[in-house]
């Protein structure tokens, strides 16, 4: 399958770990581009149009006529400037990737729960890190002198990607109905000073059982899935996701093809006074003018239902309501949509 075929649609931050071995950042354009160098293609991600775009390989600058034609010898300076420059930036990716860091901090707990209820809570949306030696996972709760539940705890999951995933459908959630307050997630922060402590010499029994333990840790990783799942992780995302009808009229969109981005940033910038926003998507081949809105907590996506459902935008009344978790609405997709989009763009901006 080509690379631009796996990547698209696909945020740099959220790519597999397989084609995240390729991806690096351009610090001085600030984009994220992604180069394979077997298919000798290179793409960046154009965060406007939230989609990777091929990157001009051969595009040279005009020379300027008091500038000297390169010699071979200076193409080949360059080519090993870059190589360094290149081999740098991936071992900068590589030295991030070990520092990354994969336990999160949960507090305002019920401090009735039990290690197996957060064991199984929190299991939902990763494979929580085991210790090698007891085979518990390694949630720490956090006790007072009397050995009582503080109501705070530290949880370590095998990959960053599961604290992101935890923190997005858990913060500001109650774990149960019934829970006088929402508990908090974030990622857990460390001083990084503490001391090493000496290793310890295993028997060759003991290094076998180890060695067996962590196939066995692999192998759980390589087949979690999250369909168990499903239903609780969807209901969640639909209780912070948030459909906008009536942002707009297909003819306005065909009038104006800049509109796009400027209805999406208007809606951000109006809901985001309201709350942290992740996502917003423009459905632009939706009759009834769609927009989701997803809010980082569910509270304020209640709180912005209040606020804006029935406000008027744009010369439409808005009608705003939490997501069916059913429908699927029809957005422009592939190369040959965008193309028409940005001819039509074109045309716009030459008319003007």
């Amino acid at each position: 399958m080509p690379l631009i075929d796996e990547i698209q649609g696909i945020l740099p931050e959220d790519l597999p770990d397989d084609l995240s071995s390729y991806l690096l950042f351009d610090k001085v354009r600030s984009r994220w581009l992604i180069d394979n160098p077997e298919e000798k293609e290179c793409f960046e991600f154009n965060p406007i149009l939230e989609r990777w775009v091929p990157v001009i390989q051969n595009y040279q600058p005009e020379k300027r006529p008091h500038e000297q034609v390169s010699t071979s010898e200076d193409l080949k300076r360059e080519k090993r400037q870059r190589l360094e420059e290149l081999k740098q930036e991936k071992e900068e990716l590589r030295q991030y990737r070990k520092r990354r860091n994969s336990c999160i901090y949960v507090s305002q707990v019920p401090k009735d729960i039990s290690y197996e209820e957060l064991e199984a809570t929190f299991g939902k949306y990763g494979v929580v890190a085991q210790d090698l030696r007891t085979g518990s996972s390694k949630i720490k709760m956090y006790k007072d002198e009397e050995d009582h539940f503080k109501g705070d705890c530290l949880i370590e999951y095998l990959k960053e990607e599961s604290c992101d995933l935890a923190i997005e459908l858990l913060d500001d959630t109650k774990l149960r109905p019934t829970d006088e307050f929402p508990i908090r997630v974030s990622k857990a922060e460390f001083s990084y000073t503490t001391e090493q402590k000496p290793r310890v010499k295993m028997k060759p029994k003991e290094r076998l059982q180890l060695k067996k333990k962590i196939e066995r840790i692999h192998k759980k990783v390589n087949d979690w899935s999250d369909t168990e799942e499903d239903d609780e992780m969807r209901r969640l995302r639909e209780e912070k996701t948030l459909i906008f009808k009536h942002c707009f009229t297909l003819k306005e969109l065909e009038d104006d093809p800049a509109a796009i981005l400027d209805i999406k940033e208007d809606i951000r910038e109006g809901c985001e006074e309201i709350g942290e926003i992740t996502n917003v998507v423009l459905y632009d081949l939706e009759e009834e003018g769609i927009v989701s809105v997803r809010f980082k907590s569910a509270t304020a996506a209640n709180d912005c239902i209040a606020k804006m459902n029935g406000r008027y935008f744009g010369g439409h009344r808005l009608h705003v309501e939490k997501y069916d978790g059913v429908t699927q609405y029809k957005k422009s997709a592939g190369d040959a949509a965008e193309g028409d989009r940005l001819d039509r763009f074109a045309q716009w901006v030459e008319g003007q």
